[in-house]
């Protein structure tokens, strides 16, 4: 009798992109609360996101953010390269605090 392989849990069809989309100004800024708030910003407002945007709703986008931060599907460092250069637990942190901001609907003014 073969055994069956138990198949890791999948992320969303779009999870990779949705990391790669929102972790790319990390390659070129701090990992800051303020760098997370502009980041927020760019991502509802921001022509450069639109693509991000048009895949899901806002809140879809904090939930997935939110469900890989407390249920890990696989490295955030993996995700670009570049990215080595921050910890796993500083990109997991600077994720939630982009989360944070973009369901308080925070702005920098």
């Amino acid at each position: 009798m073969s055994k069956q392989r138990e198949q890791p849990p999948q992320q969303e069809p779009h999870a990779a992109i949705t990391f790669r989309h929102i972790l790319y100004g990390v390659l070129f800024y701090p990992l800051t609360p303020h760098t997370a708030r502009q980041l927020a910003n760019a991502i509802r407002s921001s022509p450069a996101y639109a693509s991000l945007r048009s895949l899901m709703p806002l809140n879809e986008l904090v939930n997935q953010m939110r469900e890989e931060i407390a249920h890990p599907t696989g490295q955030i460092q993996m995700v670009l390269p570049g990215l080595e250069q921050h910890s796993e637990k500083e990109l997991r942190a600077f994720l939630s605090m982009v989360a944070e901001s973009l369901s308080r609907g925070e702005s920098l003014e």
